[in-house]
């Protein structure tokens, strides 16, 4: 991991940094950044975030008092931090991904044991079946990402928001009866269908929280994002085993009962079906978190058009290169 690392670091610190506010992006069927067209009201940016296409095109006004007027890259940290948690599409879009990383490290934390003791398979079959629902994740990954574009490109200003809510908010229909039943020809292609309505929100809420963050603070937004993220997925495999162990009489408590064909739990304990059953109910608690997020979401609907049109205008006064700063009130 060391040498892999450090050869990754030094391939990474050779390559170019892209442009900012992605004008160095190619638009699908552009072969070179000349064949990228720029946004339709003339700004002459090339390959300019579609999302503040659509925003331009449907003329929405911006949050006139977080409009920046030049470069705040030299801005103090405390400074871009209080902004950064000003803009309320950003605070709820970041607690709507946190709740839903949380809900996939812990889900993951106890993957393969869950799936030998609660379906009764063996430990290669546990593993094929937890890679096969992983391919659900990243299949959802690629569509949520490709649609939400797609959306956009049609005019949709609100696609980056609608998608992932409709996703988090339907996706215990599916998750719901996969971890009730013990049948796993019955939970597998719902597991399936959950892993891939729980990957596919990812993309377009990363995109939707730089679409409204001017370009020059998207590392630091980035940064405090990050280290609310980190807390929650550290957090999650502890919470899920607390809540399975000491909530529902889990692995611990039921260890002794264990028998051929369970799933192992802890340092070499045999996870009973008592305790994939105490584990099912975890995931099943859990639930409501992804419902919240979802709800979240749906409370951003209202909230990204102006945060977005307040980047959008941000990173035309930034070019014009007007007054300086002004920090908000």
């Amino acid at each position: 991991l060391i040498a892999s690392s450090l050869a990754l670091a030094w391939i990474v610190s050779r390559l170019a940094e892209p442009a900012r506010g992605g004008q160095s992006q190619l638009q699908p069927g552009a072969q070179t950044l000349d064949d990228t067209s720029g946004d339709t009201e003339g700004t002459g940016q090339p390959g300019e975030n579609i999302a503040i296409q659509a925003a331009r095109r449907e003329q929405i006004e911006p949050h006139r008092e977080l409009v920046l007027h030049s470069d705040p890259s030299r801005r103090p940290l405390w400074w871009a931090i209080r902004y950064v948690l000003r803009v309320r599409t950003n605070v709820v879009l970041i607690i709507a991904s946190a709740l839903g990383y949380f809900y996939f490290y812990g889900m993951d934390s106890f993957a393969t044991n869950f799936t030998m003791a609660r379906y009764g398979v063996g430990k290669a079959e546990a593993a094929f079946l937890v890679l096969v629902v992983g391919a659900g994740t990243l299949a959802g990954v690629y569509t949520g990402g490709r649609l939400t574009d797609r959306l956009l490109r049609r005019g949709h200003v609100r696609a980056r928001i609608a998608v992932p809510m409709v996703c988090l908010l339907v996706i215990s229909a599916f998750f719901g009866p996969a971890f009730a039943t013990t049948s796993v020809a019955i939970a597998l292609p719902l597991l399936i269908a959950g892993a891939f309505l729980l990957g596919a929100p990812q993309p377009p809420i990363d995109a939707a929280r730089l679409d409204i963050m001017p370009a020059q603070l998207w590392g630091r937004a980035e940064g405090v994002r990050t280290a609310l993220r980190s807390l929650a997925d550290a957090a999650a495999p502890a919470l899920f085993g607390y809540m399975s162990q000491y909530v529902f009489g889990g692995p611990a408590s039921s260890a002794a009962g264990s028998g051929p064909g369970s799933g192992r739990s802890g340092a070499g304990r045999m996870l009973s079906p008592a305790g994939a059953t105490a584990l099912a109910h975890t995931f099943l608690v859990f639930l409501v978190l992804l419902v919240i997020a979802g709800l979240l979401a749906l409370f951003a609907l209202r909230t990204y058009p102006r945060d977005l049109a307040t980047a959008a205008a941000s990173a035309q006064d930034i070019r014009a290169g007007g007054r300086a700063v002004r920090p908000p009130p």
